[in-house]
């Protein structure tokens, strides 16, 4: 009975092949360029190879090849699209800088921003750590090579204030839309298994290719990952001058203090912080919803193979889980690519403050849909 849905899924990806070479060797016709010694220096060509490649496969990116010139009409564009996907966008007329460095992105085919902002919550944590000191997005482009090193490679004639461009996208990005994780406050460390938070991310990722490859759900989908942690402990601020000079190296009592604090964890420990003070019982707090979920308690600390997509399939079962769409194709062999979760979104959330691990898979509601 599998054998027809295979053999046309087979046929499937072998057209798309076809059609993808056939749209690759069109890209090269259309060059009709005469093969010279400036043949590779060809602007057209370079620009048509690039497109080529970011369309069809992956590669690194290149900073000269980015174009930093846009138009009024493809940042229209750009904040007609996201304003689609986000409805609550507050200030859009404040925040120019931020719909530019959006449009570079799209028009050069990379995730420009998120790679700037990646790059500067890596070098503020970097510095925190390194002088107790908080790092501004001035400073950060003042100091730090990132955005200079952007505009100084690119050939694309970038303008003089293209650097303020992009530092105030990412000043826009922290002052209206996410936060930035306060250094300066942390309240609490983390004490669980680390190798525990490394199987869940490998069997979502393991999950993800599983939904793409096996059953050929197309993207887009969104996949969403919390792990609530084992147990959280309050950090005292210590100041390591003090405990030097009044501390007795020969004492006996000091060391016994420091066993009985390492055995507790360490870290300063002055309490626990209560772990559903604030966030209740899960499973509780999902039926006091009426959320439609699939909760799943896992026997000891190791997370089998296909734990989510087992999950996923009784989640389907259950009547209203999930919003249904209408499918884009009406062909038998494409149906199965419009399933849930294409363009939709699936929560997963790992619970450790039990002494048993529960697992819960569960549609959001509202905003579970892509436009």
């Amino acid at each position: 009975q599998n054998r027809p849905k295979l053999q046309s899924q087979s046929m499937a990806a072998r057209d798309k092949r076809e059609e993808a070479d056939c749209t690759i060797y069109g890209y090269i016709r259309e060059l009709k360029m005469t093969i010279t010694l400036d043949f590779f220096n060809d602007k057209r060509f370079n620009t048509a190879i690039m497109t080529i490649l970011h369309r069809f496969y992956f590669i690194p990116i290149i900073i000269s090849m980015i174009d930093f010139k846009v138009t009024n009409e493809e940042t229209m564009e750009t904040k007609k699209i996201y304003e689609s996907q986000c409805k609550g966008l507050m200030h859009q007329e404040k925040q120019k800088g931020l719909w530019k460095v959006l449009t570079f992105g799209r028009k050069n085919r990379l995730p420009l921003f998120t790679l700037i902002i990646d790059s500067y919550m890596r070098d503020r944590m970097s510095h925190y750590h390194r002088n107790k000191q908080d790092l501004s997005a001035q400073q950060w482009s003042n100091d730090y090579p990132t955005l200079s090193n952007l505009v100084k490679n690119s050939t694309s004639g970038a303008s003089s204030e293209l650097p303020d461009v992009l530092k105030g996208s990412v000043d826009s990005f922290a002052t209206r839309y996410a936060t930035f994780l306060s250094l300066s406050n942390i309240e609490g460390k983390i004490q669980d298994s680390i190798r525990f938070y490394t199987d869940f991310i490998v069997e979502c990722t393991r999950f993800i290719k599983t939904l793409i490859t096996q059953d050929q759900i197309a993207p887009p989908c969104q996949v969403e990952l919390m792990i609530i942690p084992k147990k959280v402990v309050k950090v005292e601020e210590e100041d390591s001058d003090d405990s030097d000079t009044d501390s007795d190296p020969d004492s006996e009592d000091d060391s016994v203090e420091e066993e009985s604090d390492s055995e507790e964890g360490g870290f300063g420990v002055s309490d626990d912080i209560d772990p559903f003070e604030a966030l209740p019982d899960l499973n509780a707090h999902f039926k006091k919803l009426k959320l439609p979920h699939e909760h799943h308690v896992l026997n000891g600390d190791h997370c089998p193979p296909r734990t989510f997509y087992n999950l996923l399939k009784q989640l389907k079962a259950i009547p209203n889980a999930i919003t249904p769409r209408s499918p884009s194709s009406k062909k038998i062999s494409e149906l199965n690519r419009f399933d849930y979760p294409h363009k939709q979104r699936l929560s997963i959330v790992v619970d450790r403050r039990k002494d048993d691990t529960e697992i819960f898979m569960f549609e959001p509601d509202p905003c579970n849909e892509f436009p």
